[in-house]
């Protein structure tokens, strides 16, 4: 019985999800920069959450993606009301607009508001960063929703800017180096 409990709470997942650890790189780095005001700067704008417990790696956060996808979808339908008939209302039109693919922006540049958009409507843009591995749309999108969708996303948001932070912090170090390198060779 508690196999099945823990399993319907969500626990088997936990087993699945893999983190990067961090540390060693980030160490790394402030040894080789130690002087290095810029580098030291960047480092210190890693969150500590990061550093200490790792991030996610890609394909966990896109697996957690798609469980937060489909348990936001389930609820965006259900109004706030606890009304019996507004649940069913809510269920038929959730069968009715299971797959309806709606994409209004192409990249996450183009993103501006999610003004008029419904609830489905940014889930459904969100999917469709996702399945071309922008995790950053995705996260635009999902901080627009409100209500039991909004909570729902909350956790997966959370995880997704750690990952997008550190990846920012990489990419600085890593132009940094470049830009060194090269006027190092020159």
């Amino acid at each position: 019985m508690l196999r099945v409990y823990w399993m319907f709470a969500g626990g088997d997942e936990l087993q699945h999800d893999q983190l990067i650890s961090i540390t060693k790189s980030v160490s790394r780095c402030a040894s080789a920069g130690e002087n290095n005001s810029f580098v030291q700067t960047v480092l210190s704008g890693i969150p500590q959450k990061a550093v200490d417990r790792g991030i996610y790696t890609a394909s966990s956060l896109e697996r957690r993606f798609n469980d937060v996808y489909e348990r936001c979808r389930r609820v965006a339908y259900y109004p706030d009301t606890d009304s019996l008939l507004w649940r069913t209302i809510s269920r038929v039109r959730y069968a009715f607009h299971l797959n309806s693919g709606y994409v209004k922006y192409s990249t996450p540049a183009d993103f501006e508001s999610a003004e008029g958009m419904s609830a489905i409507e940014l889930l459904d843009q969100a999917k469709y960063y996702m399945d071309r591995k922008c995790v950053e749309g995705a996260v635009k999108c999902l901080v627009q929703l409100s209500g039991s969708p909004g909570a729902l996303a909350t956790d997966w948001v959370n995880e997704a800017r750690l990952v997008l932070e550190v990846k920012q912090a990489a990419n600085a170090l890593l132009s940094y180096a470049r830009h060194e390198a090269v006027g190092f060779i020159l």
